[in-house]
């Protein structure tokens, strides 16, 4: 099924396309919403603040993750069975009520007779020691749960002193750690006016580094602004922060693992704001737009991007290049991949089936690259066939002013290239 913005996910389900930020308050009692994607479960009750999320159904009614938490606090809140004498609380409660209801009840006597009289003594006591117990009970529950436990047999706490030894089961709450801005890399840019937009961005990522980017300006005296979220995807968000577009690439947080670095990436126009460079930033923008603005191939080839052979390194959604194939009409076989590159096995490669094998050349490189001569790499179509095509490093390798020229450069390979 699908689960779009705004809607409840009706079900305990897995993610099987799209991504989108989760608010689970209700159910796992997280602070702040939560990026899922691909892979991730999702549990009923839940609620998707933003994006789409196609889901594949895993638990429906009462083996939910929410019907076993209503039926938990059912059991915890209703007292357990037992005799229904008068306990101790219920004797006190008597001892402060009957005098006084006794007293209400010869008033009604004396004005409306024996009928005013046993309307008087009939809620108190035909209900009232009955619901001393499960109020009390009711308000420990409160107390307790406000403090985070929940403590239903009486010996337990002189068990627990009695323990020497706790046994925690391995659970990612018990990896987390404190994220903080550790470094900031940029060229020839201010980061006081770069950083709130980054945070602005990093709201919408649904984990740690959002929380972090935005401690990190109000330590700088700085004002984070809201920004409305225009995509979320699997390798992270794009936002619209004061008129001009910002993109944050990055790998999705894993318990007990230290975030990954995010990738900022940010519309020509506000980086000639950011530099100064604003008359130069226009004419470039206006480049970029245009090529944005042609019309789509129809029948797109499809291409990877081999950077390291031994292992096989690929370039995936979270580079420049990918972005590179897909101004010129190309499909790489790797966008799945949010990082900017990852390791993958032949066999992969042979699956995906590239039309090209697109490779950074320098000045002094001729024909096909070496590795294309291996035994092992014949089960890649592409290699089999030689359909290579040779992108010259400096003019593709890495965003530059001449961004229209490497776009028209990898279009003319593709057309070309047999």
């Amino acid at each position: 099924m699908r689960v779009l913005a705004g809607e409840t996910v009706p079900a305990d389900a897995i993610v099987r396309a799209g991504a989108g930020l989760v608010d689970e308050t209700a159910i796992r009692g997280t602070l702040a919403p939560v990026r899922e994607v691909t892979g991730d479960q999702v549990l009923a009750g839940s609620r998707l603040r933003a994006g789409s999320l196609d889901v594949e159904v895993r638990r429906t009614g009462q083996n939910t993750r929410a019907a076993q938490i209503a039926q938990s606090l059912i059991e915890t809140t209703v007292p357990a069975p037992r005799s229904w004498v008068l306990n101790r609380d219920a004797e006190e409660f008597a001892r402060r009520a009957v005098a006084p209801t006794l007293i209400a009840a010869g008033t009604g006597l004396l004005v409306g007779g024996t009928t005013t009289a046993g309307a008087v003594l009939r809620p108190d006591y035909a209900t009232g020691i009955g619901l001393a117990m499960p109020l009390e009970v009711l308000r420990g529950v409160k107390l307790a749960i406000r403090n985070g436990v929940v403590v239903r047999v009486a010996n337990a706490l002189r068990r627990l002193a009695a323990i020497s030894w706790i046994v925690l089961d391995d659970h990612p709450t018990l990896h987390r750690v404190g994220c903080n801005v550790a470094e900031i890399r940029t060229k020839r840019l201010d980061e006081n006016r770069l950083l709130p937009a980054v945070a602005a961005a990093g709201v919408w990522l649904g984990d740690e580094r959002g929380a972090a980017l935005v401690r990190a300006c109000r330590e700088r005296g700085l004002i984070v602004r809201h920004a409305d979220l225009r995509e979320i995807e699997s390798d992270g968000v794009v936002v619209e922060h004061r008129g001009h577009l910002v993109r944050l690439r990055g790998r999705p947080v894993v318990a007990g693992a230290a975030p990954s670095p995010l990738i900022v990436e940010i519309d020509a126009r506000r980086l000639g704001v950011l530099t100064g460079q604003v008359g130069r930033a226009d004419s470039l923008a206006r480049v970029t737009d245009s090529l944005a603005s042609q019309p789509p191939v129809p029948s797109p080839q499809s291409l990877v991007f081999i950077v390291w052979d031994n292992p096989p390194i690929v370039i995936g959604a979270g580079s420049y290049l990918d972005r590179l194939a897909g101004l010129a009409g190309a499909r790489n076989v790797f966008h799945d991949i949010g990082s900017p590159s990852a390791q993958v096995s032949i066999e992969t490669i042979a699956a995906r089936d590239p039309d090209f094998i697109a490779v950074l050349a320098d000045s002094t490189m001729r024909g096909p690259p070496r590795y294309a001569a291996r035994p092992e790499w014949r089960v890649v179509r592409a290699v089999r066939e030689r359909r290579f095509l040779s992108l010259p490093g400096q003019l593709c390798g890495r965003p530059t002013p001449r961004v229209a020229e490497a776009v028209g450069q990898l279009r003319r390979l593709l057309a070309t290239t047999p």
